[in-house]
């Protein structure tokens, strides 16, 4: 039986779970091209992100990785020169990696 509250599920996934990349998801990303990959989280090259991700931009020959999650506005670069750009909570930014508007401060939750 699941012990996952009723509140939390929505169709049998819990609500936790809900914005997670499950493993034939990723796999099949593998084989797909893309310009720019769109991410929830950040891939390795900030403190809290995920070398999986790296590799997955690499194989869909990616020029741009986009995430968010962390709040932070900051570039950086992963293999063979793959550009990364956070974006801050509430930031806009256009698919050349131009800041549209810089978001929040994440420590004051300021402008």
């Amino acid at each position: 039986m699941d012990q996952t509250p009723r509140y939390m599920r929505d169709r049998g996934v819990p609500l936790k779970q809900k914005g997670c990349v499950w493993w034939e998801d990723y796999a099949q990303l593998w084989d797909e091209q893309a310009d720019i990959l769109v991410t929830h989280e950040a891939p390795s090259c900030h403190r809290h992100g995920f070398a999986v991700l790296d590799d997955m931009a690499e194989a869909m020959s990616v020029r741009r990785v986009i995430h968010g999650h962390h709040h932070e506005s900051y570039q950086a670069a992963v293999k063979q020169g793959i550009h990364v750009q956070g974006v801050a909570r509430c930031g806009i930014i256009d698919q050349n990696g131009r800041q549209l508007f810089g978001g929040l401060d994440r420590r004051r939750n300021t402008l």
